[in-house]
């Protein structure tokens, strides 16, 4: 597989699957003297996706997968405007049930935004001062709750 190689600062970052899942690296087992090593498959983490569903995975040093699925191989480290896009995204969920309004740093908008609704596709709608879009969460630095 081309395009993953690890390296021991990839424990822990999140990294995206050839299946557009998600991963995380928690150790390497032959390197941890507390793990019983696996030398074929010695990453292990955990491989999950954009809603709850999260499964135990172990992976070679190129990002191949044990159970030998390749939709379940790492094919890369996630940048950061997806990992920011995914933390808004959680971040827009609790505003929405918690009916907390936002504050978006940097975007132009002069005041709190409110979340109204989550989508079928995912995405939210947000309303300033009458004026409403949908967003799915890229894109948006500076993103927080107001208490």
């Amino acid at each position: 597989m081309a395009g993953f190689t690890y390296k021991p600062e990839l424990i822990g970052k999140l990294l995206q699957t050839y299946d557009d899942n998600y991963a995380i690296i928690y150790a390497d087992t032959n390197k941890d003297p507390l793990v019983v090593p696996d030398s074929r498959y010695p990453l292990v983490g955990v491989r999950f996706d954009n809603v709850s569903n999260v499964v135990p995975e172990a992976w070679n040093y190129e990002g191949d997968c044990k159970e030998r699925n390749y939709g379940h191989d790492i094919r890369e480290v996630l940048k950061e405007d997806s990992s920011v896009r995914l933390n808004n995204l959680k971040l827009l969920s609790e505003a929405l049930s918690s009916r907390k309004a936002i504050n978006w740093e940097g975007s132009g908008f002069e005041g709190a935004l409110s979340v109204e609704s989550k989508l079928d596709n995912g995405s939210f709608i947000l309303s300033f001062r009458g004026w409403k879009f949908e967003t799915d969460g890229s894109n948006m630095n500076g993103l927080y709750i107001l208490s």
